[in-house]
């Protein structure tokens, strides 16, 4: 079983999928989305489960990051998907309009999300 920390935010409840530009375009992406929305909504996930995206600069891949404060769903989700273990990601900087490097909530509830980030944010000043 995976093992995962309660605190909100805390290492342990992170896990990464990597997406190349070609799986993207094959539909990977929204295949995933589907599944996980699909799981979401069956077990009424949303208090302690999120799914996040975060493309990157120098080509058209993307960081699916998947949120989760109960081991019992991040062990189905790393079933599920070819999810890994990983640290939080970088909170986003102030800006107008997101930008493709954002953080991005893609399916979860918004008060966790801000829940998340602020955790995320006062981890990084912290150190």
């Amino acid at each position: 079983m995976i093992e995962s920390a309660t605190e909100l935010g805390g290492k342990m409840n992170w896990y990464k999928v990597e997406l190349t530009e070609d799986q993207i375009m094959a539909g990977h992406l929204n295949r995933m989305q589907d599944e996980f929305q699909k799981w979401y909504v069956s077990l009424n996930a949303w208090r302690d489960t999120a799914l996040f995206s975060r493309g990157r600069e120098d080509d058209r891949s993307m960081t699916l990051y998947i949120y989760s404060t109960s081991p019992v769903h991040a062990e189905v989700l790393c079933q599920m998907f070819p999810a890994k273990p990983c640290e939080p990601p970088e909170p986003n900087h102030h800006q107008a309009v997101p930008a493709r490097t954002s953080l991005v909530l893609r399916i979860g509830d918004v008060n966790l999300r801000n829940n998340i980030v602020e955790a995320i944010s006062r981890d990084k000043r912290t150190g």
